[in-house]
């Protein structure tokens, strides 16, 4: 966070005892702090009343600025803590369905922190040992994580994604397909697009589902698996309903499949529209414009956008340059493709036009534009507020903004008031260029549609019209089974409740749908002030960023690590950081087992505004040498000042260093001082299924003087390439060059070989078989996706995903390569390597890829080297 940082201190009273948060928040953000402490005073009390249950820490929150896409993140790891974003769903984004979406976003969030902080009976044991890191009972499947929480934001509260007709219209389309996950095993990752999202939209209504069996389901499941042995989620489904999740879930699927196969919908009157890649993605909206319907389906994981002319079968992949948001009618003639430059979650969007049949450039245009009365009208969300060409009106940051239209001279939206919590009908007068208010409004209001200057409303489970300044209800019995749309004047795409299918092509337009004019009113907008309100300023106890409380230890970790490049050890670990992760301090003790030794592992790192840092780093580390019995080891201690570029669809970043290094292995023992620079370059995706798929290139420059011997230059680089040759076909070549401007070996060596180095990976040859004062490398490796597995074994907490066929050759030039009891004198050998790599899953949350090699190093002078290699790689996320 930029700026001043203050800590506000909140103390909510509840019968299973106080929730105290602590709100970090730039001083600048006094609104949004309010708007915060609101939610929470209002909230808290009744999620506790549920869930039964109060944690005994502090509660952190924050704000990530600078991010365009509304979202948020919760974590009880290494303290509780939530993270939140100030920018808004947009269009048809099942967030929406809550016009309160920063309610809704931090009730999810909290509901997170409640879950997860559990922890009792012998595991509380755990807990009192290792601290944040023993809360064990929040160990749990993400479809159950997410699920409670996606559930609990709906069921606690009068909004939520499960009130979302589209979402459950979208959800049902996936889980009646055959090839949807059938088994609860594999509902984390069903391994159909989009992934994300089916295990809350599922797991949400499973939970619904359990909650109509039983009240307080969700409560006993969670009571229940904070006291069991961590990976035994079962054992709480059997307690609180004796019988298990697999066979609930069997239930669930047939109860929903039952009530499906009963639906019925007039297909003379409403016609299927067919899919053409997968099911249409409908958040990402729709429209009918010139009788050809644009949507958006997935394709290899990938959102494309199709046309599909509603009185032709040809469907028609319309290419785009960048990725997907969404699509939004912008007139009866043109509708506007917004996308993404790149894969980066805080590059802004661009506006296309579709219009004809053909695309504009891209152009940035805000989140959402219109051309009326020969003049363009920009909303985009800017600095937390709406604004309108960039300052000519700007919103109240209270006021939210959603369900835009452009008609006549004006521009409709339904507009959300903070500090009243109340929703509004309203529109721009862009010839006055004042906001006007119609009346309020249900929570569930939206505009679907306009045809020149009428309007399609929805509101309450009933299709409104708005034409000739007169709103009346649509007469029909048809009209209100339509939960979205897009219209013409004799023709229309919509979504209807409880159906077959996701889209449909009616018969009917804008100028067959007549409103009740018994009951029709006058529409009346009138001018407000926004401005005259304000939110109520809740006062709470205040002090300076960051306390010292922040950098008290809340945990520790015991690790084993042993692979073939180092030797093996046992290490404890904690990690120090703020809320804001301005100051990161990794504490970490290393006991090597072999040559009982004990090593320790320090580092510091200051993050400043504008993405500097700084960092202090000193450790130790023992590996094993081929060229000697005894180990060799490092003793480091350096210091980086580091900037971080976001240049176009380039990441750059570049570091200043300095160490100082005491060295002992078979060359010699040394002291070293080393001073250079890093740079780091890398190409940003625009797309996942780029063609170039991954660029990266790496040079370290440095001077190093040696005490003893002359002072030398060096250099390391490396430049990695990917390609994605087909959609389960990756190619890939690693470049890499190394040298030291001296001729001898005495003050030290560039290494080579093993399977984790960073700059020359060699399969066949350990690291330190490869030495001198210059390295040369290559390698070229093909990835090919062989199976999309996604299963487990019930709640069995090994999640199967994919399995890789692995094939590629190495090759390496140096003064020295130790090959089979030989030394080769300035030369190069050459691997040749294949393997299968299996990605799994481990309890619930621990992304592991094993890796089997099977290499043979070619010897020009003597004997083959056949060697069998293992490398594991994985991450903690938690």
């Amino acid at each position: 966070m930029g700026g001043s940082v203050e800590t506000s201190h909140l103390e909510v009273d509840t019968a299973y005892g106080p929730y105290r948060f602590e709100i970090h928040l730039p001083d600048y953000e006094e609104n949004f702090r309010n708007r915060v402490l609101s939610i929470l005073e209002k909230n808290t009390a009744k999620l506790a009343d549920y869930f039964k249950y109060a944690p005994s820490a502090l509660i952190h929150i924050t704000l990530k600025e600078g991010v365009q896409e509304a979202n948020g993140s919760a974590t009880v790891f290494p303290f509780n803590h939530i993270v939140l974003r100030k920018f808004p769903p947009l269009g048809r984004d099942h967030l929406i369905s809550s016009p309160n979406s920063l309610g809704q976003l931090i009730i999810h969030e909290l509901v997170h922190i409640i879950h997860m902080d559990q922890t009792r009976g012998v595991l509380k044991l755990s807990k009192g040992i290792f601290g944040t890191f023993g809360k064990w009972g929040g160990i749990a499947p993400r479809w159950f994580i997410e699920g409670i929480a996606t559930w609990a934001e709906s069921a606690l509260t009068d909004s939520g994604r499960l009130r979302s007709e589209l979402l459950k219209v979208e959800w049902e389309q996936a889980f009646k397909d055959a090839n949807f996950c059938q088994t609860i095993d594999c509902l984390d990752d069903p391994g159909t697009p989009p992934y994300g999202q089916y295990a809350y939209w599922t797991g949400a209504f499973f939970m619904e589902f359990l909650e109509s069996k039983s009240k307080n389901s969700v409560q006993c499941l969670i009571f229940a698996n904070s006291n069991n042995i961590p990976f035994f989620l079962n054992s709480a489904f059997k307690e609180c309903f004796n019988k298990s999740a697999g066979q609930l879930y069997d239930e669930f699927r047939e109860d929903f499949l039952k009530k499906y196969r009963q639906r019925e919908i007039d297909e003379k009157e409403f016609v299927k529209i067919k899919y053409f890649f997968s099911r249409k993605s409908l958040q990402e909206g729709f429209a009918l414009v010139d009788n050809k319907l644009l949507s958006v389906e997935f394709k290899n994981d990938v959102k494309v956008l199709l046309e599909q002319p509603l009185d032709s079968s040809k469907v028609k992949e319309i290419k785009l340059s960048e990725r997907l948001s969404r699509i939004y009618k912008n007139s009866s003639s043109s509708a506007s493709i917004v996308t993404f430059p790149n894969i980066r979650n805080n590059s802004k969007r661009n506006h296309s036009f579709y219009e004809k049949g053909f695309i504009s450039k891209n152009k940035r245009l805000g989140e959402f534009f219109y051309g009326l009365n020969d003049s363009t009208w920009v909303f985009e969300f800017n600095k937390g507020r709406w604004v309108i060409n960039n300052g000519e009106f700007t919103f109240p940051e209270e006021i939210s903004l959603s369900y835009f239209k452009g008609a006549g001279e004006f521009v409709y939206f339904k507009l959300f008031d903070a500090r009243k919590e109340v929703s509004y009908f309203a529109r721009y007068n862009t010839v006055k260029k004042r906001v006007e208010l119609q009346r309020e409004v249900a929570s569930d209001f939206k505009i679907l549609d306009n045809c020149r200057e009428d309007l399609i409303l929805r509101e309450s489970g009933q299709l409104y019209k708005m034409s000739e300044g007169r709103i009346a209800k649509v007469v029909g019995e048809k009209s209100q089974i339509i939960i979205e749309g897009s219209f013409e004047k004799n023709q229309s795409v919509v979504v209807l409740k409880d159906s077959p299918n996701s889209l449909y092509k009616w018969s009917k337009g804008c100028d067959d749908l007549r409103g009740d004019q018994k009951l029709s009113k006058r529409v009346n907008f009138k001018e407000v002030d926004l401005e005259r309100e304000s939110l109520e300023e809740i006062t709470t106890k205040r002090s300076s960023y960051p306390g010292f409380r922040h950098f008290l230890p809340t945990h520790w970790m015991i690790n084993y690590v042993q692979s073939t490049d180092e030797l093996s050890y046992w290490s404890a670990l904690s990690i120090i950081t703020d809320p804001d992760s301005r100051h990161t301090l990794s504490l970490k003790g290393l006991f090597y087992t072999g040559i009982s030794e004990v090593t320790p592992e320090l580092s510091y790192t200051y993050q400043f505004p504008n993405d500097f840092f700084l960092s202090l780093n000193h450790s130790k580390a023992y590996t094993s040498s081929s060229q000697r019995r005894s180990y060799d080891s490092n003793q480091s201690n350096s210091i980086y000042f580091s900037k971080f570029f976001e240049l176009g669809n380039f990441d750059l970043k570049t570091s200043l260093y300095a160490g100082h290094f005491e060295v002992d292995d078979f060359i010699s023992s040394r002291d070293e001082k080393e001073y250079g620079t890093i740079i780091k370059v890398k190409h940003v995706k625009v797309r996942d299924d780029d063609f170039l798929s991954k660029a990266l290139l790496k040079a370290r420059l440095f001077k190093r003087e040696v005490e003893g011997t002359s002072n030398y230059n060096g250099m390391q680089s490396i430049a990695e390439v990917e390609f994605r040759l087909l959609s389960d076909l990756n190619f890939s070549t690693d470049i890499g060059y190394s040298s030291l401007d001296k001729r001898d070996f005495r003050s030290g060596v560039i290494y080579g070989g093993g399977s984790y180095t960073e700059y020359h990976q060699f399969y066949g040859l350990g690291y330190s078989d490869i030495f001198g004062n210059e390295v040369k490398s290559m390698r070229l490796h093909f990835d090919y996706s062989l199976f999309d597995i996604y299963r487990g074994a019930g709640l069995f907490p090994l999640f199967v995903q994919e399995l890789h066929l692995l094939a590629g050759t190495d090759f390496i030039a140096a003064d020295r390569i130790f090959l089979v009891n030989q030394y080769l004198r300035n030369s190069s050998v050459q691997s040749y390597w294949a393997g299968v790599r299996a990605d799994f899953t481990v309890a619930y949350a621990l992304p592991i890829s094993i890796d089997i090699i099977r290499s043979q190093v070619l010897n020009r002078f003597g004997q083959d080297k056949d060697s069998t290699i293992s490398v594991i790689r994985g991450s903690f996320s938690f």
